[in-house]
């Protein structure tokens, strides 16, 4: 079981492909989209999935072929934010109290993930690149900041419990 949660990060907007695609809500300028997913029983980094226009919400990229959703087997299932209800587990009024309080805490460890992205320079501000490679190099970038963070947390820098 993992949680999973999408993450925006700026960009400038392509000039030769200007688009409302590209608005992200959470900083109402350019943004590319990834979505991640962390082990809930285990200090990992399971799924990373992107980069999308900030435009696509979370449950879109999802739900695209070759998504998380086309991974998950059987009876698996991951708990995400209200951007995922209907296809995740997401916090409800019938949860019982023990059950909100894991899910709380599953998007409390998604979030820590997402807080230490931001924790790198080359991730914080606007991407500052641009041409044809933009994605590519974002992407780079992305993976190698995670590869660090997933050092970190098989070194010592743990998440919490669920």
């Amino acid at each position: 079981m993992a949680s999973v949660d999408g993450v925006h990060f700026r960009i400038w907007e392509p000039r030769k492909n200007p688009s409302t695609k590209w608005y992200s809500h959470k900083y109402k300028k350019a943004g590319l989209s990834y979505e991640i997913a962390v082990a809930l029983h285990h200090n990992r980094i399971v799924w990373v999935n992107g980069p999308f226009p900030a435009g696509e919400n979370d449950k879109t990229i999802f739900e695209k072929p070759g998504g998380l959703k086309s991974k998950l087997k059987g009876n698996q299932a991951v708990v995400g934010d209200e951007g995922y209800r209907g296809v995740a587990a997401t916090r409800n009024s019938l949860d019982p109290e023990e059950l909100k309080d894991m899910k709380g805490r599953a998007k409390a460890r998604q979030e820590t993930i997402n807080a230490r992205l931001k924790n790198f320079s080359i991730l914080r501000g606007p991407f500052r690149t641009c041409g044809g490679k933009r994605l590519e190099r974002h992407k780079a970038a992305m993976e190698a900041c995670l590869v660090i963070i997933q050092y970190e947390l098989e070194n010592g820098a743990s998440l919490m419990k669920v």
